[in-house]
Order: structure tokens, then C-alpha cells, then sequence
């Protein structure tokens, strides 16, 4: 939303502007981000050397074991 824009916004202006670090995981890949986010929010993440890394190996989920739960 609207308004979820602003907050994400105001976020990454105030912790950049007090030279505070940012980081954020998420399974998008960059072009999914940057439409997500804006492009403002993204420049500011890689601004001062910031850098996007790409995890794009296969889910490790369908190997884990819950105890109690069978599988």
C-alpha cells in the first residue's frame, strides 16, 4: 500500500541518513524488488557500496525434519 511505502521509506532514510546499516532477505529477485520497493529505496541500498547478493540455490526446506511431525 500507500502508506507501506512511506514507512519502508522513512526507514531506509533515517537508518542511511545516521550512517546505520540496512539489509533485507527476500526470495524476489532484483527487477521483483525494485518494483516492490521503488526504485528510490533500492538506490539507496546499494549506495556508500552496498550490493545486492543473489541466493539462487534450490530450497533446503523439503529436507527438513520437524520432530513430532512425520513426513
Amino acid at each position: 500500500t500507500k502508506n507501506e511505502q512511506v514507512v519502508l521509506h522513512q526507514i531506509v532514510d533515517r537508518r542511511t541518513a545516521s550512517m546505520r546499516s540496512v539489509g533485507m532477505l527476500t526470495n524476489l529477485n532484483y527487477e521483483a524488488m525494485k518494483t516492490l520497493l521503488g526504485e528510490r529505496i533500492m538506490d539507496r541500498m546499494t549506495m556508500n557500496g552496498g550490493r545486492w547478493v543473489n541466493f539462487n540455490w534450490e530450497s533446503w526446506r523439503p529436507n527438513v525434519v520437524q520432530p513430532g511431525i512425520a513426513k
